[in-house]
């Protein structure tokens, strides 16, 4: 990227997504930091940095000053994957108080480092998998009243339920792949929420009542057997008045029942989409804010994305 001609360098000034894969294939673990502030000085209007195996080393002191002295207006989202013991997540955190989409998509378990603080205010934090309670607070204590999309791919303990009540009553879209009862119990503090997705038909553990801004439900089933009803779905939108779509890949379809789902919607007004035939998909949205739910992959985002 050093050795960039001028048509090069005006190509790079409209470049919004910018995905370092494989440290340790391109670069050492020492190189990277050098590599990401080359490539954000070239890419002056990137939206979203992805590090998807960053380095078990820290930044050097030098690399986190020329962080510190980007101008990068543009940059809101950073999607991170990292090793349990690193705490290149701090750093790059600290340096960008611009971010407002996070998503971490591997473990963490490195404390905080004295002097490194979180400013940036987050709208959407997604996490792949259970992170320590104080990390959750060192995320999350800048962004009281600015969180309103919340993802959960790991299984909701105690802890996260305390750290996130401060923030329930403005998230407005929950996804919780597993659902328990704690599930149950955060789901009762977002009383603004308006979408819901989770993975499987909830059982064991009912939804509870959702709240009069409720518009949209997500399922997405990873199997079905003789057994499987559509029941608790049905429950849930007799009691929403306000619901205004359903959502489930085609393998909703096949349940015994589902006919008088689709009924129930028709009755209700309710629309009902059946997605895609991959059981394990997931929604992976484009990292822009949401003036409604179900937000989607759109061309559309870009102009978001300049603003």
């Amino acid at each position: 990227m050093n050795n960039v001609d001028d048509s090069g360098h005006a190509i790079l000034q409209h470049v919004r997504i910018l995905d370092i894969k494989e440290v340790g294939l391109l670069c050492t673990d020492e190189e990277l930091g050098p590599i990401v502030v080359c490539a954000l000085r070239r890419c002056t209007q990137l939206y979203e940095l992805r590090i998807r195996r960053a380095p078990a080393v820290p930044l050097s002191d030098t690399t986190m000053d020329e962080l510190r002295s980007l101008q990068l207006p543009q940059l809101r989202s950073l999607r991170l994957r990292g090793k349990v013991q690193s705490i290149y997540l701090y750093q790059f955190i600290s340096t960008l108080p611009q971010l407002q989409f996070l998503s971490i998509e591997s473990e963490f378990s490195r404390p905080p480092p004295p002097g490194l603080s979180c400013t940036a205010c987050f709208y959407e934090i997604r996490i792949w998998r259970t992170l320590p309670p104080y990390l959750l607070e060192w995320l999350l204590k800048p962004s009281k009243g600015h969180l309103e999309i919340f993802e959960l791919r790991d299984v909701p303990g105690v802890a996260l339920k305390e750290i996130l009540r401060p923030h329930c009553s403005t998230i407005r879209s929950l996804r919780l792949m597993p659902f328990n009862h704690i599930s149950v119990e955060i789901v009762k503090m977002c009383t603004q929420l308006e979408e819901l997705t989770t993975m499987n038909i909830p059982t064991v553990f009912r939804l509870p009542p959702l709240p009069p801004t409720f518009r949209h439900l997500c399922i997405y089933l990873l199997n079905t057997h003789h057994r499987t009803s559509v029941s608790p779905i049905i429950k849930v939108l007799q009691d929403t008045p306000s619901m205004k779509s359903i959502r489930c890949n085609s393998l909703a379809a096949n349940i015994r029942d589902f006919e008088l789902l689709a009924e129930e919607c028709k009755k209700h007004e309710v629309e009902l989409e059946l997605g895609g035939t991959d059981s394990s998909q997931w929604p992976s949205d484009d990292c822009v804010k949401a003036t409604s739910f179900p937000r989607r992959r759109s061309v559309a985002n870009l102009k978001r994305m300049n603003m």
